[in-house]
């Protein structure tokens, strides 16, 4: 591949490959510990399951949305601004709505923002080599 990739995607895209990767564990934990999950919270099983699947379905296309950025494809680009935006968009919702908001909220805000430039400089390192 000619393109180059700029240095914050290459970061982003492969911190992106290593949270999909993490967040299947996570799902896949929630499953295998579906019992203890739901004594030691106020959880029910179908909820912890769908927990689990949903972690797993999540960290997949956090995946392959890594792995596209670090190839420059448009495709993975294009979803890495889709969710980042919604990312943004409930971020906000949320810090808006609360009284003051809470660190984790704002961290996800701001974490969703790079990733956004990222892959707009994908686009940009695209487009300069098209």
């Amino acid at each position: 591949m000619s393109e180059r990739r700029p240095v914050l995607l290459s970061i982003v895209g492969w911190i992106t490959v290593l949270s999909g990767v993490l967040q299947m564990i996570g799902g896949i934990v929630l499953l295998i510990a579906n019992d203890d999950v739901v004594r030691e919270t106020a959880f029910t099983a179908d909820e912890v399951t769908g927990f689990g699947i949903g972690a797993l379905i999540v960290g997949f296309i956090y995946l392959l949305v890594g792995r596209g950025m670090l190839n420059l494809n448009g495709f993975a680009l294009g979803l890495g601004v889709f969710v980042s935006v919604l990312g943004i968009i409930g971020n906000l919702v949320y810090l808006l709505g609360e009284d003051g908001g809470h660190g984790s909220f704002i961290v996800s805000l701001v974490l969703n923002v790079i990733v956004l430039v990222a892959c707009l400089s994908g686009f940009s390192a695209r487009n300069r080599h098209a």
